[in-house]
């Protein structure tokens, strides 16, 4: 029975580091990438594709307005933002859970820093609080200083989505 049990948390351990994904990565989206995906046509093929865990940005319709009154859609800005952060680099995603999208949902790190929490600090993303408090501060801080989407009108993505 022990043995059985230890063999068994040895499977269960190799099957949670398969779960990591290491590599180049295609964005696929504000809060998406594909990691060893290609770009082509537009569009990334292949690789793993991965959810940033605990953070939430504009989806790709959702418009934002400029204080200036100018209307445009930030969620390219967040994509742009984030492709900034990876481009020509490897990233290393730490996750366990899939969401119904079969997407794994992890925290990324690019050179030792955490995607997620910089998407939250520079004001691209906000903290996804009903899931983890994890980026609050990223988030407290981004607020007070009017980075990004807190410098200008929008609504929260969780909102936007009820509605669209």
């Amino acid at each position: 029975m022990i043995a059985a049990t230890g063999a068994l948390l040895v499977v269960m351990a190799a099957l949670r580091s398969l779960a990591d994904a290491t590599g180049p990565v295609c964005v696929i989206d504000e809060n998406t990438l594909s990691v060893n995906g290609k770009r082509q046509g537009g569009r990334c093929h292949g690789g793993t594709p991965v959810r940033l865990l605990a953070i939430d940005a504009p989806e790709l319709k959702q418009a934002c307005k400029h204080p200036s009154g100018r209307g445009f859609l930030c969620s390219r800005f967040a994509a742009g933002f984030l492709l900034d952060l990876v481009r020509d680099k490897r990233v290393f995603c730490k996750g366990d859970n899939r969401d119904q999208h079969r997407r794994l949902l992890a925290i990324c790190h690019v050179n030792g820093e955490d995607l997620n929490a910089r998407m939250v600090r520079e004001g691209w993303a906000l903290g996804e609080h009903r899931l983890s408090k994890k980026y609050t501060a990223e988030e407290t801080t981004a607020k007070q200083a009017n980075k990004r989407l807190w410098g200008m009108q929008f609504t929260p993505p969780w909102e936007w989505r009820k509605n669209h």
